[in-house]
Formats: structure tokens, sequence, C-alpha cells
């Protein structure tokens, strides 16, 4: 018995090997019949064709062929400027604004919150005389604008005139310091040189000036020009000191006060015409610097000039104090245009 248990245990094993393998093939084939596997492709080489038309191209023709076959255009290369093409004159024409014609009448601006002549003139490309001799009301006052106002503004620089009974083409050129030309040559006034010049007519005079006509008015304080224009730097400072009392419709001057002793020179270069005592302005000086306009200065200790006398701009004329109807050293320094006065402070440096 013990000699036969090793040969039937191997016969055991080797059954049951069998039967493992057996079943273990069963279940790929199964596998293969759920899931089958693509065949891996197998590349192919192409030969090389022998002829133009095996390879996709236009065979070459006999003469006879290339006459009967249509002309085939090869699309033009590109130069290296074709990005660059200049543009079509019509566009370029399109592109280009139409400029605006010159504006040749007399329009009228009503004034706004914040505008200044100066601003005025700016906008519509004129100078501020252009527009104060266009407006009387203004050369009786330039600084004096009311948002409301309506203004007169010309297409030009220069001078809208009024023509009176009896005036002559020639005489109104004089006047306004231009040429007859200059108005007849002018297309809007539509006149020529033998136009007769009828009683209110309006002409635009280009480049025209008006001559300085003097508007005096009488306040309690005396003789006033009151269209006088602001020249800044025109005189200087007469004296060191501080403006105790500026210039009102009361008191038409500025009084400047330091101490007595104090240099006093003359504002602008002229005559001395009165040079002494006058009246409660105490020792006085005053010069005529002609153009118009003379300065007084007024309430002095001493007078170093005399009447007649030519003084320098910048020249000492005297010494400060307080002789007169005064109450402490000062100067009262006065500047009049023809015959009334006008603010001190817009003729001297700011």
């Amino acid at each position: 018995m013990k000699g036969h248990l090793p040969s039937r245990l191997y016969r055991w094993r080797y059954h049951a090997l069998v039967l493992a393998l057996t079943i273990a093939g069963l279940s790929l084939v199964r596998a293969g019949l759920y899931y089958p596997v693509e065949p891996t492709p197998v590349p192919q080489v192409r030969q090389a064709a022998d002829s133009p038309s095996e390879r996709g191209l236009r065979p070459s023709a006999s003469p006879e062929q290339a006459r009967a076959l249509p002309a085939v255009e090869e699309p033009a290369t590109p130069s290296p400027d074709a990005s660059r093409e200049e543009p079509d004159e019509v566009a370029v024409l399109s592109l280009t604004p139409t400029p605006r014609p010159p504006r040749t009448e007399v329009i009228q601006y009503t004034v706004v919150q914040g505008d200044t002549l100066w601003d005025i003139a700016k906008r519509f490309d004129i100078n501020l005389d252009t527009i104060i001799w266009a407006n009387e009301r203004l050369e009786l006052d330039p600084d004096l604008i009311s948002i409301g106002d309506v203004l007169n503004i010309l297409p030009v620089i220069g001078v809208w005139h009024t023509v009176r009974a009896g005036e002559t083409l020639a005489g109104i050129a004089a006047y306004y310091k231009v040429t007859p030309e200059a108005i007849t040559g002018y297309a809007p006034n539509h006149l020529d040189a033998a136009s007769p010049l009828m009683p209110g007519r309006k002409l635009i005079i280009p480049g025209g000036e008006k001559p300085f006509e003097a508007h005096i008015v009488y306040t309690d304080g005396g003789a006033v020009t009151v269209n006088a224009p602001a020249e800044p730097g025109r005189f200087i400072w007469p004296c060191t000191g501080a403006i105790t009392t500026p210039y009102s419709k009361y008191h038409l001057a500025i009084d400047i006060a330091n101490q007595a002793g104090t240099p006093i020179y003359a504002a602008d270069s002229g005559t001395v015409v009165q040079a002494g005592e006058l009246g409660t302005l105490g020792l006085n000086v005053e010069i005529d610097h002609g153009n118009g306009f003379q300065s007084y200065y007024g309430h002095m200790q001493k007078i170093l000039v005399q009447e007649g006398q030519h003084v320098e701009r910048g020249q000492q004329i005297g010494e400060m104090g307080s002789t007169g109807k005064s109450t402490g050293p000062h100067t009262h320094f006065i500047i009049r245009l023809y015959g009334g006065a006008v603010n001190p402070a817009r003729y001297l440096p700011h």
C-alpha cells in the first residue's frame, strides 16, 4: 500500500494541472471574443511615379496641344511694398476736413458767467480793442461787462464805423490810419471808390485803429476819465511804503505811507509844471508827461525840483511829508489823463 501512495499523488497532481491549463485556455478564448485585438497596420512603401501624370502634375504638352489648351495665369508674387499701397486720391480727400469759410458778418455774443473781454476776444480770434471799439458802452468803461450783455463781434481785427453826413472815404481811411483800398478791398463792405457813402451805413475797417477820445465825467471827487485803457508799467511807483487809502470815486488817488523824508521819484519822464503849495495837497509837484498824462505828488516836506525843469523817469523830486490836509507822512499820488483822474493802480507795475 505504502509503495503506491506517491504514484497516486503524482497522478492526481498531473490531472489537476491539466484541468487548470484547460480552464485558463477557455478563459483566454472567451476574452478574445469580447475584446478583439486590432491588428497593427503594416506601413506600405509607395513607389516613385515615373510620369508627371502619375505624380499629379500636368504633363508637358506638345506645341500643338499647348495652342489648344487655355492659358493659365500664374498668380502674381506680392512685392515687399504691396502692404504699403498709396491711398486712393478720393480716399485722401474724404479724410480731409472741409475748411470752414471765414466769417464775414458782424455777430452778437451774449456774455455768460465767467466771461472776460480777454476770453471773448481770444475765442473769436480778434483783439480786445476790436471788441471795445465795436461796443460804445465799453468805451466808457472797458472793465464793466455783466452776464446777459450783448456784444457786437467783428469778423476781423479793426473798427466798425458808422458813416456820418459829409464824410468821405479818404477821410475815414485817414482817421483810422488805413488806406482807402483797405476799406473798398474788403468784400463784405460791398463798396468801391465810386460808391456813395450814405449816412448811417456801417463799414468794417480791417486793421483800423480808433484814436483815443477821453470821456470825462464829474463826480463828487472831481473829474474822472472813465474810458482810459489800462497800461500796467506805464509808470513806476513814486515811493516805497504801504497803500493806506486806495482809489475810489470819493478818493481819486492812492495814498502811500512811510516815514517822513522817504524819497519821492518821478513816475515817468516829463516837465515840471507846478512845484509848491497847492491847496489841501500842501507842498506838491505836478509833472506833464505828454500824451495827455499828468502826475501829482502831494504832502511833501521838501521839494527838490522847480517849474519848467525836465525830469527823468525815476529821478528824485522831493521828500515825503505831511503838509496840507494830512494826518501823517504819506504821498497823495494822482494820475490824470486829459484832465480826468484815472486809477493809478492800472498804470503801475503789478
